[in-house]
């Protein structure tokens, strides 16, 4: 269930990122941009279950923004600051995922 979650949430990040930075003002979609957008969602979600260190790099990720929350009212951390960590924890859990790819897969516990 865990994994879902995680799942679901990347992609609401990735749908963040796509609306609010890269297609930031109103215009027609072409078919060229609508196949390439659905082929990039199509890829994320055939690519997610190969990245076997995605589980523990969103849970510490749930940690740090709970940590977060918790301490709002006595620390403020910059948006830079948490991007970045977002950025270096899934892109450590991809790479280490993508490094050990060969290794075989032990049975869940």
């Amino acid at each position: 269930m865990y994994a879902w979650a995680g799942f679901v949430s990347f992609v609401f990040l990735l749908l963040a990122v796509d609306l609010g930075l890269v297609h930031r003002r109103a215009h027609t979609v072409e078919t060229r941009e609508a196949l390439i957008s659905t082929g990039m969602w199509v890829g994320v979600a055939g690519a997610v279950g190969r990245f076997r260190y995605l589980r523990p790099g969103l849970a510490i990720l749930l940690a740090f923004v709970g940590t977060k929350m918790l301490l709002s009212s006595v620390v403020q951390v910059p948006i830079g600051i948490s991007l970045a960590a977002i950025v270096a924890v899934l892109g450590g859990a991809v790479l280490a995922s993508w490094l050990r790819r060969g290794e075989p897969r032990q049975a869940p516990v």
